[in-house]
C-alpha cells in the first residue's frame, strides 16, 4: 500500500462543507474496500488563504484513490504518491 496526496482547489469553501466532503471521502473509501478495492482516507489539510486542500489516502493504486474521489463527488486537481513523516515515528536523541 502507498500513501497518496490529493491536491484540490476549493477557494472560499465553508468549514461545514469541508467536513461533509471528508465524510463522503471516508465513506466512499470504506465502500470500495468492502467491494475488494482497499483504500483508506487518512486526513485533510485546508489552507483558507489560498483555497488549497490536501488529502491523504492509503491505497494500492492511484486508480483506487481516483475512484474514491469520483464516488464522493469531490474535485481533484492532482494525485501523487507521497511520503508521510509522522512526528511520532521520528528518531529521538
Amino acid at each position: 500500500m502507498n500513501t497518496y496526496i490529493v491536491e484540490r482547489h476549493l477557494p472560499g469553501v465553508a468549514a461545514g462543507d469541508l467536513t461533509a466532503a471528508a465524510v463522503r471521502a471516508r465513506d466512499a473509501a470504506d465502500q470500495l474496500t468492502r467491494e475488494g478495492m482497499p483504500v483508506r482516507y487518512l486526513s485533510s489539510v485546508y489552507v483558507p488563504s489560498d483555497g488549497s486542500c490536501h488529502c491523504l489516502f492509503e491505497a494500492a493504486s492511484e486508480t483506487a484513490v481516483r475512484q474514491v474521489n469520483e464516488l464522493a463527488a469531490i474535485p481533484v486537481h492532482r494525485i501523487a504518491v507521497a511520503t508521510q513523516l509522522a512526528a511520532s515515528a521520528l528518531p529521538t536523541d
